[in-house]
């Protein structure tokens, strides 16, 4: 019988003392430095300037409209530059 594993990208599946010598991050703290990564790096394309401009209007969006701005708040008002 063949068997397929999924291994999460953000899964550390290191040894113990690797684990310890990058920092010992658990899963939340991994995942929340993806996250951060990914809003600070995607930008997409999709939506034109003038629907962004409009949505950002009505809603409180948090992240900068062009990609060239790199500042954002999270939620806690945090500044992340």
């Amino acid at each position: 019988m063949k068997r397929e594993y999924v291994y999460p990208r953000i899964a550390d599946r290191h040894s113990r003392d690797y684990w310890q010598l990058a920092g010992s991050l658990d899963m939340r703290a991994r995942a929340r430095n993806k996250a951060m990564e990914v809003l600070q790096t995607h930008w997409p394309g999709h939506i034109g300037e003038e629907i962004d401009r409009q949505i950002r209007q009505k809603f409180n969006i948090r992240l900068p409209p062009k990609k060239n701005e790199t500042t954002a708040v999270t939620r806690n008002g945090k500044v992340i530059r």
